[in-house]
């Protein structure tokens, strides 16, 4: 079964993401820090994985992008940021697989994004 991590901080917003994935066949991992999502990578490897860059605590999406750029085998991880802040990425981050959704994210958009990943895709 395909694996979505969810990083965001509001608790409806996982509760729809939850929702729509789990009836596109996903098992959903939905945390709300970004320490919490560091260490769901550290213990599973998604098949797609949900970002919110504003994160409460001291660590925030950005901390998880650094976690992923020092871990080679998630490079090809489909990571969809959802932010209310549009993001330009750096050339670092360029070696990753990164989709930009501006909040509010829609349920449609979660649907379309989460239907363009195959389960354990390689690079």
């Amino acid at each position: 079964m395909a694996v979505a991590l969810v990083v965001e901080d509001d608790a409806a917003l996982r509760i729809i993401y939850n929702r729509i994935l789990t009836q596109l066949g996903f098992d959903v991992v939905a945390v709300d820090t970004a320490i919490d999502g560091i260490e769901q990578l550290h213990a599973i490897t998604p098949d797609i994985l949900f970002l919110d860059m504003r994160l409460p605590g001291s660590l925030d999406g950005n901390d998880v992008l650094n976690f992923i750029l020092d871990h080679p085998n998630l490079h090809c991880l489909p990571i969809v940021v959802v932010s209310t802040n549009h993001y330009t990425f750096d050339g670092v981050t360029s070696s990753l697989n990164l989709s930009f959704v501006q909040k509010p994210i829609l349920p449609k958009d979660i649907k379309a994004l989460a239907q363009q990943v195959s389960p354990s895709q390689a690079c």
